[in-house]
């Protein structure tokens, strides 16, 4: 698997995702507990935000694709 170079940029790129995002998130409930002194309610509602707007670029994605092929769209021109 490691040897077929896709799969690799791909597995790669995936782990790297799964260890920042999980520090990110961390780094995130503590800023806003210690910093901004928010509550519980208050987190939720900023990791809600954070879900919506994923959900409305998600949505636009199609209208992206359809300007341009999906190469350039997944690989910005590499």
């Amino acid at each position: 698997m490691l040897g077929h170079p896709v799969l690799r940029n791909i597995s790669i790129m995936v782990a790297l995702v799964n260890l920042i995002g999980t520090t990110i998130t961390t780094q995130l409930v503590l800023f806003a507990k210690q910093r901004l002194a928010v509550n519980d309610t208050q987190v939720g509602l900023l990791f809600a935000a954070g879900s919506a707007g994923v959900g409305c670029v998600s949505n636009m994605i199609p209208r992206r694709t359809q300007s341009t092929s999906t190469s350039p769209t997944t690989l910005r021109h590499q």
